[in-house]
């Protein structure tokens, strides 16, 4: 929204936009670009408990415990 409202008011004044604004439009479109779904993971939280994570960073949400007799790893709101 923000690049729309700044090419309209530079339109608006008749004027074509400086160099400057247009690399920083550039630049914040290419960030829009390349930013993935990468950067988000998904979890299923299957427990209402308040453990956390038995193993922080290494992308699994599981808090060392089997949800018996499942046999699925339980996975907390905190943990997620």
């Amino acid at each position: 929204m923000l690049i729309q409202e700044m090419l309209f008011l530079t339109r608006q004044q008749g004027k074509p936009a400086s160099r400057p604004m247009r690399l920083i439009l550039m630049i914040a479109s290419a960030g829009v670009l390349f930013a993935g779904n990468s950067l988000a993971d998904t979890y299923t939280v299957n427990s209402r408990s308040d453990r956390p994570d038995n193993n922080i960073g290494d992308g699994v949400c599981d808090t060392g415990i089997n949800i018996f007799p499942f046999g699925f790893d339980e996975c907390t709101l905190r943990a997620a």
